[in-house]
């Protein structure tokens, strides 16, 4: 079957509005945008001289502390039912990505319900979500297999005060709030778990089970902490296999990086809709502001970005007057301080993610050194936009 990929024809527009019309049904102003979007901001893609997808998309320019950031903002998008998982659309994120990157567009902005899907695509979730709710088995993590150490349950107060003051003093610093000694009042059970790895405590998991007003039982994680990607998994893992309660509650530290990792981030019920995504588009045109005289000790990355394939290499975060700069390397050399996923790129960079949270569930692999410094580059910017308004 021939495929055709291009600005939407005029003479395409009734067919556009009919597969956003079909796709969002409750809102009828997407058909409408497509009756009256520009025709360059119209992405469609056909097969056998049919309209199968359409995107429409728009793009702007935000003021980060004195730095212009242009952006694009995909959405919404639809797809014909009948072109659906059939393979008549690879390729098409390639060349959708490449548009944005000629309108000069450096990262973008993707509104959809279908995170699961673009995040293979390199979009990331950009949204600073807390409260997570579902059933055990949706905090399976994507890709879970075994991992090194083993669980230690119910330590004594004396250990378990000792791990928690360790594993929040890596990851938050000196300053965090004490346990709170009322929270067991009503409770049907707490359990208190320290993960170890060749002896030495790696993570923390404090948890209650709860009756529900409907009779039933559920847990209510009141601390999850982990300084090792194994800590991480294993500790979720125990929570995912509690088949015998009915949900999951947890409020997570606003930067951990649950949405980007489970199987499917919308069974676990964010109480911030998790369909804001972000996505580096050109990386080599990527200038973010550098609000104080940090050098970032010449940190290299390593990124695999196959739908922008100029992304792919090897980079430098670079110091630049008053702005950082990625400065691409030659592919000769071996040494990278950092590797990581195109979909965490965007969060990490925009300050949606930290690397300390991405590099402690294995998501950013690299040195401490590395990450520690990654991390005090990003705290320094705070998100140029804030997605509910996208």
């Amino acid at each position: 079957m021939t495929r055709d990929i291009g600005p939407l024809c005029d003479d395409e527009r009734d067919a556009a509005a009919d597969l956003l019309g079909y796709s969002f049904p409750d809102q009828p102003e997407f058909a409408a945008r497509a009756r009256s979007a520009p025709l360059d901001r119209a992405f469609a893609v056909r097969l056998g001289g049919d309209l199968a997808s359409v995107v429409l998309w728009r793009d702007t320019v935000v003021t980060h502390h004195g730095v212009s950031l242009p952006i694009c903002i995909a959405g919404p998008g639809a797809t014909h039912p009948g072109h659906r998982k059939r393979g008549g659309l690879a390729g098409a994120q390639e060349a959708f990505l490449a548009v944005m990157r000629d309108a000069g567009c450096v990262v973008s902005g993707l509104e959809t319900p279908i995170t699961r899907w673009h995040r293979r695509n390199g979009w990331g979730i950009a949204s600073a979500v807390r409260h997570y709710n579902g059933p055990p088995h949706a905090f399976r993590l994507l890709g879970s297999g075994q991992v090194c150490g083993f669980p230690d349950f119910d330590p004594d107060q004396r250990t378990t005060e000792a791990v928690r003051q360790l594993v929040l003093s890596r990851r938050f610093g000196a300053l965090h709030a004490p346990p709170d000694p009322a929270a067991a009042v009503c409770d049907l059970r707490n359990d208190t778990v320290i993960w170890r790895e060749n002896r030495r405590a790696t993570g923390l998991l404090r948890y209650v089970h709860r009756r529900r007003d409907d009779g039933g039982v559920g847990i209510v994680v009141h601390e999850l902490h982990a300084i090792s990607p194994d800590a991480y998994s294993g500790l979720l893992g125990l929570l995912a296999e509690h088949n015998n309660v009915h949900d999951v509650t947890w409020n997570a530290p606003t930067d951990d990086p649950l949405q980007q990792i489970v199987v499917e981030p919308r069974h676990i019920e964010p109480i911030v809709c998790s369909d804001k995504m972000l996505r580096v588009v050109n990386l080599a045109s990527l200038v973010l502001p550098r609000l104080d005289a940090i050098e970032p000790g010449g940190i290299t990355l390593m990124l695999h970005d196959p739908q922008a394939p100029w992304n792919t290499g090897r980079w430098e975060i670079v110091a630049d007057s008053d702005v950082y700069r990625f400065s691409r390397l030659p592919t000769a050399r071996t040494t990278t301080d950092l590797h990581v996923e195109v979909d965490l790129l965007g969060p990490i960079i925009s300050g949606y993610l930290s690397a300390t949270s991405a590099a402690t569930t294995g998501c950013l692999r690299g040195g401490p050194a590395a990450v520690s410094m990654l991390d005090r580059i990003r705290s320094l910017w705070r998100p140029p936009y804030c997605p509910d308004t996208w």
